[in-house]
């Protein structure tokens, strides 16, 4: 089996240029852990996750080493979420995004998964999102396959 026969090609995506505030909260309602993020042509330029957002509320290894982390004051963080309301998807997207291709074997790109503890993929050719590998995606092409 190729990616492309098992793929999710309906996409949810997003721009750079995007509310960083929307986007978290379209997340949370559609329960997305992330999303690719494109240009208008569908090329692919980054990723957004729910735990790039969070993350961005931790303190830094240089302020807990600073400052003790019984120092820090992780109540008042959660008031920092409103930092969503002046930020853009592409002041927190990944950019180094791991990609499979189409007509790769499903279990080849299953296996890049797996190697970097990624639930869900993109798929890109000629540098477009074509679609998204997600290991549900996998599970459910074997089980029709081994009926």
């Amino acid at each position: 089996m190729r990616v492309e026969e098992v793929m999710t090609r309906w996409v949810k995506t997003v721009a750079p240029t995007d509310r960083l505030h929307e986007v978290s909260a379209s997340m949370c309602l559609h329960r997305i852990p992330n999303l690719p993020v494109v240009e208008d042509t569908d090329r692919l330029v980054g990723i957004i996750a729910e735990s790039d957002i969070l993350r961005y509320l931790f303190p830094t290894l240089d302020t807990i080493i600073s400052s003790g982390l019984d120092k820090i004051d992780f109540d008042a963080m959660e008031d920092d979420y409103q930092f969503l309301n002046k930020m853009k998807v592409a002041d927190l997207m990944n950019r180094n995004v791991h990609i499979v291709h189409p007509e790769m074997p499903v279990l080849k790109a299953t296996s890049v998964m797996v190697y970097h503890k990624l639930r869900r993929i993109p798929v890109v050719e000629d540098g477009r999102l074509k679609g998204v590998l997600s290991l549900g995606d996998v599970h459910k092409a074997l089980l029709r396959k081994a009926m």
